[in-house]
């Protein structure tokens, strides 16, 4: 059981480590990549790096989840599309979470679907479907399924805030690393983020 979760920025992270452990993962159950650690020079290389080392057949490679965090949604969204033909074929799943700021969510996936059609339009012309799986107050969940021509490559998974992590969780700008964690734990608690999770990544 191998899957990506990419994900725009360093809140997130600390919305996904600690939903994972509430569900019941260790922290040899992940690894974290930090894009925004790296000097600008050293990311692509890095970038490759990790992603291949992961989804390689390794048996000392333990890791159920690669967690990536991109910096923003234009760098999430990039690298999703980018190495999507290669989460498909080598990974049990691919998650992207993004937030959705103050746009419909019907709109928001139609623009990442045509956003990725458009990326392979000229190379693998794929065709995207979605389904909405579910919805709560903050977050919905939708399963993507990718063809191309006559074949199923396989479903990637999107989650959407309904506007966006630091909303959902009363986060501001000046909250120190340890406040926004605090908030982020009452939110999982609160909204029962575990129950939206599990069925996502088990």
């Amino acid at each position: 059981m191998k899957k990506i979760i990419i994900c725009e920025g360093r809140n997130d992270k600390f919305l996904i480590e600690n939903t994972l452990k509430k569900i019941g993962f260790s922290d040899d159950d992940f690894k974290f990549f930090d894009i925004q650690k790296l000097k600008p020079s050293d990311r692509k290389y890095a970038e490759s790096n990790a992603i291949r080392s992961f989804t390689e057949i390794n048996p000392y490679n333990t890791r159920k989840f690669l967690i990536k965090s991109e910096g923003g949604k234009g760098f999430a969204v990039k690298t999703f599309r980018t190495e999507l033909i290669k989460f498909l074929s080598h990974l049990d799943n691919s998650i992207l979470i993004l937030d959705n700021d103050l746009g419909e969510i019907s709109q928001k996936i139609d623009l990442l679907k045509k956003t990725i059609e458009k990326h392979y339009s000229q190379t693998n012309p794929l065709t995207l479907t979605h389904q909405e799986k579910k919805k709560t107050q903050h977050l919905h969940h939708f399963s993507i399924n990718v063809g191309l021509e006559n074949e199923n490559l396989g479903d990637f998974q999107i989650i959407l805030f309904e506007k966006s992590l630091e909303h959902s969780c009363s986060i501001l700008d000046g909250d120190s690393e340890e406040e926004v964690i605090k908030k982020i734990v009452k939110f999982i608690d609160s909204e029962k983020v575990t129950d939206f999770f599990s069925p996502i990544i088990s």
